[in-house]
């Protein structure tokens, strides 16, 4: 798979007319910012937007902690 720059990509936009397709890695899957996803938060599985800033940025950095299809947990209690 070919890598390139950022100014490569804007220069092959440019000629050719292309545009880039924004999707992330996710646990199970590719999401793009139109998409609803499940993050594993500490508190318990949350449903959220992919593209608010703060999920995407976070997912890009950390994509394990989300996942397309609800998460299956199981909650302890502690005494």
């Amino acid at each position: 798979m070919a890598h390139f720059t950022e100014e490569q990509l804007e220069e092959l936009k440019t000629i050719f007319g292309l545009t880039r397709n924004n999707v992330l890695p996710v646990r199970d899957g590719y999401v793009h910012k139109d998409s609803m996803v499940w993050w594993r938060s500490n508190k318990g599985p949350l449903p959220v937007k992919a593209g608010d800033s703060v999920h995407w940025d976070n997912i890009r950095r950390h994509p394990q902690a989300y996942q397309l299809n609800e998460p299956v947990v199981q909650v302890v209690y502690k005494d």
